[in-house]
């Protein structure tokens, strides 16, 4: 097995999951406090 290319899959995909969470938040936020939009 190609371990670089596995290590590299696996950091994109954990960088997806983070950006989407962080994004969902920013949503909530917004949501939940819809006076505080900036």
């Amino acid at each position: 097995m190609n371990y670089e290319f596995g290590i590299r899959h696996l950091l994109v995909f954990f960088e997806l999951i983070r950006n989407r969470d962080y994004f969902i938040g920013n949503k909530l936020l917004i949501t939940l406090k819809p006076t505080h939009n900036s």
